[in-house]
């Protein structure tokens, strides 16, 4: 379906993101070379290393290159495991000596997975929407963009987009403050 030009089917609407994120993609990747792409702005940050130069315990990958975590740490997309484990009952010190990391550090990623759920509230709440209720225009409040002239699917695909490109800041900054305070 499609309204004022805008596809509003799912399928149209994942092709969209991709397009675009692939196109952001090609305009900030023209023109990197091996030396700009292997730098590291910082000691220990996610990189691609040779394995034998990985500093972590935790590189994956197949062959010669592998994707390294850096230094020992519990990555953001691993916080659920974490949680899952202390919710099985290992214990913190466990968790810790299992990550390579402070009993701190865990007990700081288990008090940060109360985000997640909200996060889960809100995603859940926008699953159960209707196909008429995406298709609505003006449905939600969104303060300061086109929503009066958009369907409302259309919102919340900017939304992941501003999400994915946020987060994304979010985990250069931290890489970049790590290392500012060390």
């Amino acid at each position: 379906m499609e309204i004022s030009g805008i596809r509003t089917d799912r399928l149209g609407l994942l092709i969209d993101r991709f397009d675009r994120a692939r196109e952001m993609a090609e305009v900030r990747l023209r023109g990197l070379g091996d030396e700009e792409y292997l730098w590291e702005p910082v000691p220990d940050c996610w990189s691609v290393r040779r394995r034998a130069e990985a500093v972590t315990p935790r590189a994956f990958g197949p062959g010669e290159w592998v994707l390294d975590r850096g230094a020992p740490d519990i990555p953001a997309n691993e916080y659920e495991e974490v949680a899952r484990q202390a919710a099985g009952g290992m214990s913190v010190a466990k968790i810790a000596e299992d990550w390579s990391v402070s009993v701190e550090r865990v007990e700081e990623v288990l008090r940060f997975t109360g985000f997640w759920t909200l996060m889960d509230r809100w995603r859940n709440s926008v699953a159960a929407l209707t196909d008429d209720q995406l298709d609505t225009v003006g449905l939600s409040q969104y303060p300061y963009g086109s929503d009066p002239d958009e369907p409302f699917v259309s919102v919340l695909w900017g939304s992941n987009l501003e999400f994915i490109h946020h987060m994304a800041e979010i985990g250069l900054l931290r890489d970049l403050w790590q290392a500012r305070s060390t």
